[in-house]
């Protein structure tokens, strides 16, 4: 054969080794699952490719030493085989993500704040603390996708730091606003602009700076994530935190959204970003190994106490 007609494709199998590939679900589909004019793909597992390239005199070794001798541009195919018959079934978005959006917003009064009656100085400025709560959920066959990681793990973490913060001797400056958020998982971004229009006085603050805490419990790396989109300048503050605390980090890391479009908030973001996780994290996102025994509580405890000292730092300081 000298071409090979795309248009009269029906469907695509895709072959991984990796279990976790296999059984990873998003609650929205991804743009590379979604091939050239709609076509079908899906993925399966190297055993049922045997299976299916059996019944035409083949199998992958066979396809391997094929694809070993081939010319640049050239292909080979198989003799006709079974007849594969793919179906999938599809929600509406408006049926599958019409549930409300709760976020749930705490904050620890900045000293001299106006919600103490003061007014005046750094108060008025915010450094929110973030995690998105939601997750995969469960499949349409029954599968519990726990998302102990991604990101009860974030969640977890963020709870752990208002209640130091809250008990600490050395009280914030400036105000902390913390918000478990709903959407993240459904890759949308965090937006400020409603959570500081959800509390009465809140839209006289002025939000300086954003933690964002995602899969901060496990991950096949050795170091937590400074997220490439953060700000350079939060991105110092924290590397030398954690530097003072001996733990490793790095910028170049993956978090569980690694590779993942996102969704921009509502309302932009003025304020600078840290986003912060660890390294591997994306390993097994949205996976039903995304479990409370996988969590690493030695990991748990390195991003903790690295953001804990930068929030004191951040929420103190003016020069840093």
């Amino acid at each position: 054969m000298d071409h090979f007609n795309v248009n009269a494709v029906a469907g695509t199998l895709v072959v991984s080794d990796d279990p976790q590939e296999i059984t990873r679900r998003y609650p929205l589909a991804q743009r590379a699952l979604v091939s050239y004019r709609g076509v079908i793909i899906m993925m399966i597992t190297p055993q049922v490719a045997d299976n299916l390239l059996a019944s035409a005199g083949s199998s992958l070794a066979d396809l391997d030493r094929q694809a070993a001798d081939l010319k640049p541009g050239a292909f080979a195919v198989t003799d006709p085989g079974i007849t594969v018959h793919m179906q999938m079934s599809t929600t509406s978005f408006d049926q599958s993500m019409s549930e409300d959006y709760y976020n749930v917003i705490g904050f620890i009064a900045g000293t001299g704040s106006a919600f103490s009656q003061a007014g005046g100085g750094l108060d008025s400025q915010v450094v929110m603390v973030s995690a998105y709560y939601d997750g995969a959920g469960t499949s349409p066959d029954g599968i519990l996708y726990p998302s102990a990681n991604d990101n009860a793990s974030g969640v977890a973490t963020m709870l752990e730091l208002a209640r130091a913060l809250k008990n600490s001797p050395y009280e914030p400056k400036r105000t902390v606003v913390f918000v478990a958020w709903a959407g993240g998982d459904r890759r949308e971004g965090l937006s400020v602009d409603t959570v500081m229009n959800a509390h009465l006085g809140f839209d006289q603050l002025d939000v300086k700076d954003v933690i964002e805490l995602s899969g901060v419990g496990a991950g096949d790396g050795t170091s937590m994530v400074l997220g490439q989109d953060s700000s350079y300048r939060l991105v110092q503050l924290f590397e030398s935190a954690a530097e003072r605390l001996d733990y490793p980090s790095t910028t170049r890391g993956r978090g569980p959204h690694y590779g993942l479009a996102i969704m921009p908030g509502f309302g932009g973001r003025e304020g600078l970003t840290l986003d912060i996780s660890w390294d591997g994290s994306d390993r097994l996102a949205f996976t039903p190994q995304d479990t409370f025994q996988r969590i690493d509580p030695q990991k748990l405890q390195q991003v903790g106490q690295t953001t804990l000292l930068g929030l004191t730092v951040l929420t103190r300081e003016i020069n840093y």
